[in-house]
């Protein structure tokens, strides 16, 4: 993982030994980083004051499940 993040990747991915290949996120893989974020999904949009007005605001963002 080291040599992963100094060449500025995230992380690394895991997959179960025995799971099937997928094409998608699924149960048998876990993205595995050294730095904790979390998903959430914009339910709004502040506009901008003083020296912003006219240009986007704040984001009003709700945590998603399980994040």
């Amino acid at each position: 993982m080291d040599w992963i993040t100094k060449a500025g990747g995230e992380g690394i991915i895991l997959r179960k030994p025995d799971g099937e290949y997928q094409y998608k996120w699924c149960d048998d893989v876990l993205k595995v980083k050294r730095f904790m974020d979390a998903e959430a999904t914009v339910i709004g949009i502040e506009p901008g004051k003083n020296r912003l007005i006219g240009w986007m605001g704040a984001l009003i963002c709700k945590n998603k499940e399980g994040a």
